[in-house]
């Protein structure tokens, strides 16, 4: 078992929030348009797109900073 300090939790929420919406994105792209009364790309999908790569390189950020605190937790027994 690892002594983990609260910022693991935060990244891994973090991490798992930002992968849920990039995949929430790809299979439901106007969930934006839906939510706000705004039309940015006016329904090119140009704005998805990057939503998508822009949540999933936070996601992978994320879980890089969750991996390296749970690699930097020391270990109880």
């Amino acid at each position: 078992m690892r002594n983990l300090r609260p910022v693991f939790w935060i990244h891994t929420l973090l991490a798992a929030a930002t992968a849920m919406l990039g995949a929430l994105t790809l299979v439901q792209p106007a969930w934006i348009e839906r939510l706000l009364p705004l039309d940015p790309d006016n329904s090119s999908g140009a704005l998805e797109w990057k939503l998508v790569v822009a949540l999933f390189v936070g996601a992978t950020a994320f879980s890089a900073l969750a991996i390296r605190t749970w690699r930097g937790a020391p270990q109880t027994n």
